[in-house]
């Protein structure tokens, strides 16, 4: 009764036909005692489902199936037919649109019941599938494995309860556990069905689809090949991303490493609206420098002399992005004057470069200093962001980037208060002695810190690839996007296959791109997916139908079996050449196929005219031969308040309007149908074909723009206000 009184509102009469079940349960009631719910009696008393007896009578299986069927039909709406012409009543008032959207319906639906094809079954019986029975039974003998069990079983008198396997009809299944053997000829069939025709799961997934009704030696192995090569997950799935984190190069003193980076998008201030960001990779010190955002590689170059050597620091590796200015001659010289390494960061690999962590912490405070806007960012906050942060404990080493630097440096209570000196007495070689102590502090914190990030980096990726030349890859959108692929959320995540022109280094190539992607052929290898390497053991049958066998051209003592009948010979390509390809079967994909309940057999072309209204009340009419009943039914209402500009238009004008949104509304079932247009204004069409040099407003001219497109399958009929009454009344309900 809950499930009816939810579609009370569509059903006809409901409370009367419902009155035998509200009868039948009148007094009962659930009431809930904490955490359980009891069932309490007409009188009040507590009782349990278990102990009362209900009456289940004609009365109420009457009503029950009446309800039931109430529901199971469209109570309102009806639903479109793409086949069949609409009918749109549309009328305006000064306070609404409204348009009400009809088709002509048929009480007898022309529909020839025909059972609908079905795709191979995976589970139960396999007599409820397409693949013969015979054929089955010619692929199990043909098996190299199940060969020799089925033809010992169909020579035995009967069946020991000890044998595993059991003959049933010329279908083999386990007696453990009720599984089909799966023939090495039927394993296309049964994974085209499972995976491909049903979701392109993965192999996890698709394998327990499998094995649940079938069973087979190395079947894992078949079914993680079928999954591997299979080019359409491939296009929409990524895998795993690859490589290791290298912790052998680590920096192990201040600025022996530093990462470059330049921060844009900053408002102009004085000149600059970027910021240069130098970061040491060991005590994690972090230098700004405000600049323009078209600096130079010189300029770069000037900077860092002013900020890191003119310090007496010199670096031996120099890592930044892959932009022209800081790989380019300039900063190549500089870094061959030091004999330090220039190593940019592959493009879309931002992980690469350490700098962009820091740079998040300095733009959030660059944010927090500057919210007030009293002071220029360039000239007041970012000293004091670089101050902050210098002056800040790391979260990996746990000192300050200053106490790594210098030998001492103030602390927070010099900033708070007046602590003067602590009196403590240190000397010289105690405060030498003490930053020594930080520093090999520092040195045991990172390597602890950094083997623990290598281990959880290199648990969530797998092995790198070995590419060579020729070896197909597919490039990962997400890691590498490419212009005008992968944008929406329907479309493939990745690219390709692309073959590897040249490999620069275990974890850089060079691809074979088409011209017109326009992108460098540089990658990472992490932004790649590598085809397996193994051939795919499937080949053509992937795609092919199953192999039609001649069951009665195979002996018992069929290829791959012995003359004991228990030795597997090795297959020496007989069973290949007597096995021919059937003709394709034309069919819809598996998924669609269980909404196939009939045949569709189109109307006569001399009742299409039945179909196009207007029609008052039902009529009957001859169709075929056949006597039916059309009748008219609502597809969908649309209606809307006027807006102001709408409300000062005069009456024509007004319903062309009216026509026009209900149109654009309708768009998904109006466009490229014939369309019956009944209105109460006259002029309509005639406003839409009219020719004459007469000057329209933009208001009309829009609507003029959307409709006449469509004009060749707009036919217009005019009904009297009084004739029109549903869509009229439509548009006068106000509130």
């Amino acid at each position: 009764m809950g499930l009816f009184g939810y579609y009370r509102e569509f059903v006809d009469r409901f409370a009367e036909v419902a009155e035998p079940l509200t009868r039948l349960a009148k007094g009962w009631k659930f009431e809930s005692d904490g955490t359980r719910s009891r069932l309490v009696r007409k009188d009040g008393t507590a009782s349990s489902t278990a102990d009362e007896t209900v009456i289940w009578g004609d009365e109420q299986e009457r009503s029950f199936t009446a309800l039931q069927r109430s529901i199971a039909s469209p109570p309102v709406l009806a639903h479109p037919d793409p086949t069949r012409p609409y009918i749109l009543y549309v009328d305006a008032s000064k306070v609404a649109f409204a348009a009400v959207l009809h088709q002509i319906f048929a009480d007898e639906d022309m529909v020839d019941v025909a059972p609908a094809p079905a795709y191979p079954a995976v589970g139960g019986s396999l007599t409820s599938g397409p693949v013969p029975r015979e054929r089955w039974s010619a692929w199990l003998r043909l098996d190299r494995y199940f060969g020799p069990i089925v033809r010992r079983l169909g020579e035995a008198s009967e069946t020991s309860t000890e044998e595993e396997w059991s003959l049933e009809e010329g279908a083999l299944f386990r007696r453990v556990d009720g599984r089909w053997a799966l023939p090495e000829a039927a394993l296309p069939v049964v994974l085209r069905a499972v995976h491909d025709h049903n979701g392109h799961f993965g192999y996890t997934k698709t394998f327990l689809a499998v094995s649940k009704s079938f069973w087979r030696p190395r079947l894992t192995d078949a079914v993680r090949a079928w999954v591997a090569h299979c080019l359409i997950c491939r296009k929409t799935k990524v895998g795993r991303h690859v490589g290791a984190l290298a912790i052998e190069n680590d920096a192990q003193a201040p600025f022996e490493a530093i990462s470059v980076d330049l921060v844009l998008g900053l408002p102009p201030s004085h000149g600059n609206d970027a910021v240069l960001s130098v970061l040491c990779l060991f005590s994690r010190m972090v230098l700004l420098e405000p600049c323009k955002s078209t600096i130079t590689a010189a300029g770069i170059a000037s900077i860092l002399s002013n900020r890191v050597l003119r310090m007496g620091w010199r670096p031996r590796r120099i890592v930044s992005d892959s932009e022209a200015r800081v790989t380019g001659q300039v900063l190549q010289s500089l870094a061959e004057s030091l004999g330090a390494t220039l190593t940019p960061s592959p493009p879309h690999h931002q992980q690469a470069n350490a700098v962009e962590r820091a740079v998040q912490t300095v733009q959030n405070a660059l944010r927090a200093l500057t919210l007030d806007g009293r002071a220029p960012w360039d000239r007041s906050a970012v000293p004091a962001v670089e101050l902050a942060i210098n002056s800040t404990p790391s979260v990996t080493t746990g000192c300050r980037p200053f106490d790594l630097v210098f030998v001492d440096h103030p602390d927070v209570a010099h900033a708070v208060f007046d602590a003067g000196a602590r009196g403590d007495g240190s000397s010289f070689d105690d405060v030498l002695a003490a930053a020594a102590d930080r520093m090999t502090e520092a040195r045991r914190v990172i390597d602890v810190e950094r083997l623990r990030q290598k281990r959880r980096y290199d648990a969530s990726r797998a092995p790198l690839p070995v590419l060579q030349a020729g070896d197909q890859v597919y490039v990962r959108l997400g890691d590498r996007p490419i212009p005008g692929l992968g944008g929406g959320k329907l479309d493939p995540k990745t690219a390709g296959p692309f073959a590897v022109r040249e490999v620069l280094s275990p974890h850089r190539v060079r691809l074979s791109l088409p011209s017109d992607l326009r992108i460098g052929d540089e990658f990472a290898v992490d932004q790649l997916d590598v085809l397996p390497s193994s051939p795919d053991p499937f080949g053509p049958m992937r795609n092919s139908p199953a192999p039609d066998v001649d069951a009665a051209a195979i002996s018992d003592s069929g290829p791959g079996i012995g003359d004991g009948g228990d030795a597997v010979d090795e297959d020496d390509g007989s069973a290949e050449e007597s096995i021919g390809l059937a003709p394709r079967a034309r069919r819809a994909p598996p998924m669609l196929r269980g909404f196939q309940v009939g045949t569709l057999r189109a109307a006569p072309a001399a009742s299409a005219e039945f179909f196009d209204g207007p029609l008052t009340g039902t009529r009957k009419v001859e169709i075929g031969g056949r006597s039916v009943t059309l009748r008219k039914r609502p597809i969908a209402y649309q209606s809307r308040l006027t807006s102001i500009a709408e409300k000062k238009l005069v009456a024509p004008e007004l319903e062309l309007c009216c026509l026009a949104w209900a149109f654009a509304r309708m768009a998904h079932l109006l466009e490229g149908a014939r369309v019956t247009v009944v209105t109460d204004h006259a002029p309509m069409g005639a406003m839409l074909t009219s020719a004459t040099g007469i000057h329209y407003g933009p208001t009309i001219t829009r609507c003029r723009a959307l409709l006449l497109p469509h004009l060749h399958n707009l036919r217009f009929v005019h009904r009297p206000g009084r004739l029109h009454s549903n869509a009229d009344a439509l548009s006068r309900l106000v509130g």
